[in-house]
């Protein structure tokens, strides 16, 4: 076995079932490319693997977790259709957000206190200095005291959303947001759709309250995983490019809940082989 601090290799494919249900269904979709530029660049699940999270701990302490990818039963599943970054996204945030907010960012803005306009437009700064530019899906959404929205990339893939938690402070509700970026961002989105847990709301155990900033692109590894605090515990993706020439990597996202006692409930660990274009 091949084992780094935050990747370890090996784990067992699950069914075409659980890949069909996972992806985006296609009215959704349909209603999504409406109001976005075309053409957005595709994103394909081609595989999904159980993971092992081999110190759950880690990701409480916001530590690199490790983890292993169980291949030995690995078959080779039938591919789904494919979404782009900011499809992908808008779906996570049906699962998981408890409110939709505004319309656009543009209207969100106006909503909001001196202090707290000025901490999102400083936001949208770096991600606009950053190549995120296409406001064409900028719902904001509201899930457990968290707002969140997703900026597409100029190269027509990839995806920046920053997470504002809360604060105690008045006039200042909104604290500086984390920001999460591409494969991180896809690794929130299909965690959405494969949701474990019967006990825990999938918005407990995928929104960060805080977390590691993790600058990431689908066509680069990410060089440390993403970890972060969630309302049940603690949550870490990761990513790395198995086939550059072929454009394929891996996601890995592992949630899991703190039973305050010690010791720690795996909510969600999968491991998403995919193509983009």
């Amino acid at each position: 076995m091949n084992r780094r601090n935050f990747l370890t290799s090996s784990a067992s494919l699950v069914g075409a079932s659980l890949l069909n249900r996972l992806l985006i269904n296609q009215s959704g979709l349909a209603a999504a490319q409406t109001v976005e530029k075309l053409p957005l660049r595709q994103v394909k699940i081609m595989y999904i693997c159980d993971v092992e999270v081999l110190n759950s701990s880690d990701l409480i302490n916001r530590k690199n977790f490790s983890y292993t990818i169980l291949r030995n039963k690995m078959v080779t599943p039938m591919a789904g259709p494919g979404a782009s970054i900011l499809q992908y996204f808008a779906s996570f945030a049906a699962e998981v957000a408890s409110d939709y907010v505004k319309d656009s960012v543009v209207d969100w803005l106006k909503t909001l206190t001196s202090g707290d306009k000025k901490t999102a437009e400083d936001a949208n700064t770096m991600m606009k200095n950053g190549g995120f530019n296409d406001y064409s899906q900028d719902n904001v959404y509201l899930s457990n005291g968290v707002y969140f929205y997703g900026i597409g990339h100029k190269d027509d893939l990839n995806v920046c959303a920053p997470f504002y938690p809360p604060t105690n402070n008045t006039p200042k509700k909104l604290d500086e947001p984390l920001m999460i970026e591409g494969p991180v961002a896809l690794g929130f989105s299909f965690g959405s759709k494969d949701w474990q847990s019967k006990e825990v709301p999938r918005a407990d155990g995928l929104v960060p309250k805080s977390g590691n900033y993790v600058p990431g692109q689908l066509e680069k590894s990410l060089e440390e995983a993403m970890y972060g605090a969630t309302k049940a515990g603690g949550i870490g993706v990761n990513y790395q490019v198995t086939n550059a020439s072929q454009k394929h990597g891996e996601i890995t996202i592992a949630s899991v809940k703190d039973n305050n006692d010690g010791t720690y409930d795996t909510l969600l660990a999968k491991t998403y082989g995919i193509n983009w274009t």
